[in-house]
């Protein structure tokens, strides 16, 4: 699912909300479908260390697996990631090792839970000028911004 919204959904949005300065899109972490999916969400924050979470991601979406645990996101996979997108090996390969960003992304799934009552992903939340979040339930709405 996450995989078809970003291949589908995600250029849509960016396009018609994000490109035009009508919305912001804020994607948060819910690495809860395996052992690879933690790795990888720590992997984009190591590659963001280095300017480069976007690229990191889309790559990350680019090549995902629909098998659970299919290791996918293995050590080697998520290195060969970085190295194609010409990330400083050392730097990335010592952040990996060090779970440097394993609170960071334990924190979101947490505060994702919480504040916006997310148990499965994708989860879409709009939140208005106001700050209040709503939580949209299906893919039927359409966004009216």
């Amino acid at each position: 699912m996450c995989k078809l919204w970003f291949e589908e959904t995600r250029p849509q949005i960016i396009e018609n909300y994000v490109e035009t300065g009508k919305a912001n899109l804020v994607f948060i972490d819910m690495p809860f479908l395996g052992r690879d999916s933690t790795p990888a969400s720590e992997a984009t924050y190591c590659a963001d260390d280095q300017g480069k979470y976007w690229e990191y991601h889309s790559m990350l979406f680019t090549y995902q697996e629909d098998e659970i645990d299919g290791g996918w996101a293995n050590a080697n996979r998520l290195q060969a990631f970085a190295l194609n997108l010409g990330l400083d090996m050392e730097q990335f390969d010592k952040c990996m090792i060090t779970d440097d960003h394993r609170a960071h992304v334990n924190f979101n799934m947490q505060m994702a839970k919480k504040e916006f009552g997310a148990n499965s992903t994708p989860t879409f939340v709009i939140v208005g000028p106001t700050g209040e979040a709503q939580k949209i339930v299906g893919h039927t709405h359409t966004l009216h911004l």
